[in-house]
């Protein structure tokens, strides 16, 4: 149970830094683009627009990084607590069939 939590865990992670990463690129390019059509000043602004996206999109995977950092760190806390205080988790063993 444990093993399949880490995996569906770990794959919503991949999603979420996947699509942070992609989505402001693409506005910012798209964007961009559609600025330039408007405006007809090719490719300017689609340059602006991809750099402002690739910020953005870094600036998200800082944040994400972060926020992920503190829910480890806390995690670490919380089992130190438990430690300290005689609390005891009874953790699955496995059974080795001969």
């Amino acid at each position: 149970m444990r093993d399949s939590k880490e995996v569906f865990r770990s794959l919503s992670m991949l999603t979420q830094v996947s699509l942070q990463l992609l989505i402001p690129i693409l506005i910012g390019v798209f964007g961009g683009i559609g600025l330039d059509k408007t405006l007809h000043t090719s490719p300017w602004i689609t340059v602006v627009g991809a750099v402002l996206g690739v910020a953005a999109a870094f600036r998200n995977l800082y944040m994400l990084a972060v926020r992920e950092s503190r829910r480890i760190e806390q995690s670490d806390r919380v089992k130190q607590a438990k430690a300290e205080s005689g609390y005891r988790v009874f953790e699955e063993e496995e059974k080795d069939d001969p």
